[in-house]
C-alpha cells in the first residue's frame, strides 16, 4: 500500500512548484485523504475519485483548497452513501490541520463523536447531521473556538446541554433538533450575540425560556418546537427586528408576547395553553399580515376545582379569562353530555332540586379565531354520600360478586359507588374489605424399606411418589397435605474376585439406594466389614442393614481354582503383562505340552467373560489373541481335563 501511495502522491506534485513547506503540507493532507479513501467500508457516489489527477481536481465540488493551495480547507462527504469502517468516524480527520468546512452529514455514522474532531481548531463549520450519533456533548468543544456553525440535528444524542457549548462566541448557527437532549436552556444562552440561527426542536427541553435568549439580536430563526417549555415567553422577544421564522408549538406555553415589532414569515405557536386573548393580540397585529400564523389546536386547559355538595346546594362555575374578548361562545357539557348551550355566558350552575356530580368541561369557540376551540376543565363536583362498610371472611379460593363487581384474593378491597341508591341526589358509596383466609399447604416426607407398605389416613401405598389429600382447617379452608414417599429397594454392585491358584478369593461390596451409613453381617467368621477376603470356595451371605432398618441379604458363590502343581503354573508365561487395552496377549505352551482339549478364558474381576479369539501357532507352540477391552485387572483362566489342569494367572490391562 505505502508504494501505491507513493505513486499517487507524485501525480498531485508533477508538473508544479511549491515551497517546501507548502509540499509537505500537500502531502499530508493528500496521504490523510488517501488513506481516508481507501479505508471506506463502502465509497458510495465517490467511488470515481482518480487520484491521479491533482489534489484540487479530484472533486472541486466536495474537495477545495487553501488559497495558496497548500491545504485541504474544504471536504464535503454528505448524502453520498459511503459506509465508514465499523460505521465510525476515524480520527485521520484530525490530521487536515487547516480545515475550516467538515461536512459529514447522511453517512450513517454510529457511535460517539470523537474527540479528534475537537484537534480541528480552524473549523467553522461541522455539519453531523442525519447519523446515528449518540452519547453526551463534550467538554473538548470548547476548542473549536473559531466554530460558526454547528449542525448535529437528526440524531440520538442525550444529556443536557453543556457550559463550554456557550463559550464559542462565533456561533452563528445551532442546529440539535430531533435528538434526545434534556434539561433547561441556560441563561448563558444570551452570550451567543452573533447567534442568527437557534434550532433545538423535537428534543426534550423543559423550564421557561431565559430572559437572556431576547439578547440574541441577530436572531433570524427561532424553532423550539416539540419540547416540554412552558410559562412566558419573554415579551422581549418582540424587540428582535430580525426575527422572522418562529416555531413555539407543541409545548406548554400559556402566554406569548404580541410580535408587533417582528416581521415574521412564519409563526407557529399551536399545542399550546394559550386563550383566544393570546391569539387574537397576535393575529391582530397588521404589521404581519402577510406572514403566516398557526395557532391550531390548543392543549385543554386545566382549571378544575373538586367541590363536595350536601343535597340540595347549588354551585356556580365561572370561567375566570378572556373577560373582555367579545364574540367568545361557551358549551357547557357534564361527564361528556350537552347541559346547556348559551354564547357569552361564562358560567352554569347546579340544579337546586338534585345534585348532578360530575366533570364540567366547556368548550369556547369564536368567530375571529376560525377552527380554533379552546377545552376547559372546569369543576368536578360531588355530593356528601351515604357511606356503608361491608365487611366478609372467606377462603382464599372463593370469591364473591357484589353490585356486578367480582371480589377475589387479588380483589379484596374496592369502593363501590351506587346511583341507583342514592338519597337526595347524592351517591351511596360502600367500602367493601373481604378477609381472605388462606388455604394451607404443607408437605412431608417419609421412608420405608421394600416390601413394606406405607399407610397414611387409612390408605395404603406400596410405590414411591408424591400423594395429596385435602383435609378441612380450623376455618373450614381446605388444607392441602403432600407426602413424599420414598420406597428403598438396596441394590449391591459387588466386586467378586474369584481368586487363582496363587490366592484366595475376596468380596468387597458397594451397596446403593439405600440410607447410608449401612451395616453388614457375614455369614463367614461373624464379619461385619463391607469387603471380605481369603475366601476358599464356597457360598458367602451377607445382612446389609441401612439407617432407616431396612434390611437386605445378598449372597455370592466364589469357585476358587486350586487345580495345577507350582512347576504347571510357572511353565505357562504370559506376555506382554501388563498388556495395552488393544494390543495382543500369547500364552508360551510347554513343549510337551498337548493343546487338545485345552480351554482358555479372560475373566473381568465381574466374572464377566471377555470374548477372545485364540489362535495355535504349531512352530512356536503359543496361544495368542487380539484384545479389545477396557483397562483394569482380568484373570486368565486356563483349563484342561485330559491334562488335569486348572491354572488362573492374573494379567493386568493398560491404556
Amino acid at each position: 500500500m505505502k508504494k501505491g501511495v507513493a505513486c499517487l502522491l507524485l501525480a498531485f506534485f508533477s508538473n508544479f512548484s511549491y515551497s517546501q513547506t507548502c509540499i509537505d503540507s500537500r502531502s499530508q493532507d493528500s496521504t490523510t485523504l488517501i488513506k481516508i479513501y481507501l479505508d471506506l467500508a463502502s465509497k458510495g457516489t465517490i467511488d470515481h475519485w482518480n487520484f491521479s489527477n491533482r489534489l484540487e481536481l479530484i472533486d472541486p465540488l466536495r474537495i477545495q483548497l487553501s488559497s495558496d493551495g497548500c491545504h485541504i480547507q474544504f471536504l464535503n462527504l454528505a448524502d453520498t452513501d459511503i459506509h465508514f469502517d465499523q460505521d465510525r468516524i476515524p480520527n485521520d480527520f484530525s490530521r487536515f490541520s487547516e480545515l475550516a468546512d467538515l461536512n459529514l452529514s447522511q453517512c450513517n455514522i454510529t457511535g460517539t463523536i470523537p474527540k479528534s474532531l475537537y484537534q480541528l481548531n480552524k473549523l467553522k463549520n461541522l455539519n453531523l447531521s442525519y447519523n446515528q450519533l449518540t452519547g453526551n456533548l463534550d467538554a473538548d468543544l470548547k476548542n473549536l473556538s473559531q466554530l460558526e456553525v454547528l449542525s448535529l440535528s437528526e440524531n440520538k444524542l442525550e444529556g443536557e446541554l453543556i457550559p463550554e457549548l456557550f463559550t464559542l462566541k462565533n456561533l452563528k448557527e445551532i442546529s440539535l433538533r430531533h435528538n434526545l437532549l434534556k434539561g433547561i436552556l441556560p441563561e448563558s444562552i444570551g452570550d451567543l450575540t452573533n447567534l442568527e440561527i437557534l434550532r433545538l426542536g423535537q428534543n426534550q427541553f423543559s423550564g421557561s425560556l431565559p430572559a437572556s435568549i431576547t439578547k440574541l439580536s441577530n436572531l433570524t430563526q427561532l424553532s423550539i418546537q416539540e419540547n416540554l417549555f412552558e410559562g412566558k415567553v419573554p415579551e422581549g422577544l418582540n424587540q428582535l427586528s430580525l426575527l422572522n421564522v418562529i416555531y413555539l408549538n407543541d409545548n406548554l406555553f400559556d402566554e406569548i408576547p404580541s410580535f408587533s415589532n417582528v416581521y415574521y414569515n412564519y409563526l407557529n405557536i399551536s399545542n399550546n395553553h394559550l386563550t383566544f386573548e393570546d391569539v387574537i393580540k397576535v393575529k391582530d397585529n397588521k404589521i404581519n399580515a402577510t406572514g403566516k400564523l398557526i395557532y391550531s389546536p390548543q392543549l385543554d386547559i386545566v382549571l378544575g376545582l373538586r367541590k363536595e355538595l350536601n343535597p340540595g346546594e347549588s354551585h356556580l362555575m365561572e370561567i375566570p379569562f378572556d373577560k373582555t374578548i367579545l364574540g367568545n361562545k361557551h358549551l357547557w357539557f357534564l361527564n361528556d353530555v350537552i347541559v346547556v348551550s348559551k354564547e357569552r355566558s361564562r358560567y352554569i350552575q347546579s340544579f337546586n332540586k338534585k345534585v348532578h356530580g360530575g366533570i364540567y368541561t366547556v368548550e369556547i369557540r369564536n368567530d375571529e379565531v376560525p377552527n380554533l376551540s379552546l377545552h376547559v376543565l372546569s369543576d368536578t363536583l360531588t355530593c356528601a354520600p351515604q357511606i356503608a362498610n361491608y365487611h366478609l371472611i372467606m377462603c382464599e379460593n372463593e370469591h364473591i360478586d357484589l353490585f356486578g363487581v367480582r371480589f377475589d384474593k387479588n380483589h379484596p378491597k374496592d369502593k363501590l359507588v351506587l346511583s341507583d341508591y342514592s338519597v337526595g341526589g347524592c351517591d351511596s358509596i360502600i367500602y367493601v374489605d373481604i378477609q381472605f383466609n388462606a388455604t394451607s399447604t404443607s408437605h412431608f416426607y417419609v421412608t420405608t424399606c421394600e416390601g413394606t407398605p406405607y399407610e397414611w389416613n387409612n390408605q395404603l401405598y406400596f410405590n414411591s411418589g408424591v400423594f395429596k389429600q385435602v383435609f378441612n382447617n380450623a376455618i373450614a379452608c381446605d388444607s392441602t397435605v403432600y407426602m413424599h414417599l420414598d420406597i428403598r429397594n438396596m441394590q449391591d454392585n459387588a466386586i467378586v474376585n474369584s481368586g487363582s491358584s496363587h490366592e484366595l478369593g475376596s468380596i468387597e461390596l458397594n451397596v446403593t439406594n439405600g440410607s447410608p451409613p449401612y451395616t453388614y453381617k457375614w455369614n463367614y467368621k461373624n464379619l461385619t466389614t463391607p469387603k471380605i477376603d481369603q475366601l476358599s470356595s464356597g457360598t458367602y451371605v451377607v445382612t446389609v442393614t441401612d439407617d432407616n432398618h431396612c434390611q437386605k441379604i445378598f449372597s455370592y458363590y466364589l469357585n476358587v481354582s486350586s487345580v495345577g502343581n507350582e512347576a504347571d503354573h510357572n511353565t505357562f508365561k504370559i506376555a506382554p503383562n501388563p498388556v495395552s487395552s488393544q494390543g495382543q496377549l500369547t500364552i508360551e505352551l510347554p513343549k510337551t505340552f498337548n493343546e487338545i482339549g485345552l480351554q482358555v478364558e479372560l475373566i473381568s474381576t465381574a466374572s464377566h467373560v471377555v470374548p477372545c479369539q485364540w489362535i495355535f501357532d504349531n512352530n512356536e507352540h503359543t496361544l495368542s489373541t487380539s484384545l479389545n477391552c477396557k483397562p483394569g485387572i482380568y484373570f486368565l483362566n486356563i483349563k484342561s481335563v485330559q491334562q488335569q489342569l486348572n491354572i488362573i494367572r492374573k494379567v493386568v490391562v493398560i491404556d
